[in-house]
């Protein structure tokens, strides 16, 4: 940790391929950037689940004193997922103290950002794109359900929930599937965004939305591969 540093670290958590992206910011020196991906550490293809395998080598890394953290999960605000495993596992937080990686949990850092799916995808378009400004298209199986974004989001402000988003079909919300953003340098707005709705079969089983390409994508794969996630 030098002199003047600023560390900025971005976290996918609990779905799939979960990871961890370490920014460093030193007075003089090009940006730092290193990932951490699940399943590189524990050598499981699309590792899920809990992020410690990624964070202890950034907490070696960081100042929490000089540092921002943001995170995200397509499966819904990381925060309200840990509360939920907390309450089925009262050990959880303690051994997320053990570690010492509190830094990282909301429940003890609440300056911790919670960034939209679909916003994170264009982010890291933006990140890498070569051009100044640009039109982002996000399509992907599923986004963040209406219910994980905050009131005064400027997304969902901009882009109200469907008159019937609190209708639930099975456990599922309305959630996004198609987002435009326009990237000027590193900076997006979205201008445009789609929802989509999950239903259930005969049976009660879940089915994917039709409108998707991002699930037509899966779907493909599935067949092809034995596995949505593996083309």
């Amino acid at each position: 940790m030098g002199r003047g540093e600023r560390y900025f670290i971005g976290m996918n958590k609990w779905g799939h391929d979960a990871s961890a992206c370490l920014l460093t910011r030193s007075p003089g020196r090009p940006l730092g950037i290193e990932i951490f991906l699940k399943e590189r550490l524990t050598r499981k293809k699309k590792a899920k689940g809990p992020l410690e395998p990624a964070l202890l080598p950034i907490r070696g890394k960081t100042d929490p004193a000089r540092s921002a953290y943001a995170e995200n999960s397509y499966l819904g605000r990381p925060d309200a997922i840990e509360a939920r495993l907390a309450a089925r596992h009262p050990s959880y937080f303690d051994q997320v103290r053990e570690l010492g990686l509190e830094p990282f949990y909301s429940r003890f850092n609440r300056d911790i950002g919670f960034v939209s799916h679909h916003r994170c995808h264009a982010l890291a378009v933006a990140a890498i794109s070569p051009y100044r400004k640009s039109l982002v298209l996000v399509i992907d199986g599923a986004g963040n359900s209406v219910d994980d974004f905050d009131d005064d989001d400027g997304e969902l402000v901009e882009f109200p929930r469907p008159a019937n988003a609190r209708a639930r079909v099975g456990k599922f919300m309305p959630s996004e599937w198609c987002s435009v953003y326009l990237q000027d340098g590193p900076r997006v707005t979205c201008v445009a965004k789609e929802w989509q709705y999950e239903s259930l079969d005969e049976r009660g089983r879940p089915l994917p939305p039709t409108i998707s390409l991002g699930n037509l994508f899966a779907e493909a794969s599935r067949h092809i591969f034995n596995s949505p996630m593996d083309a």
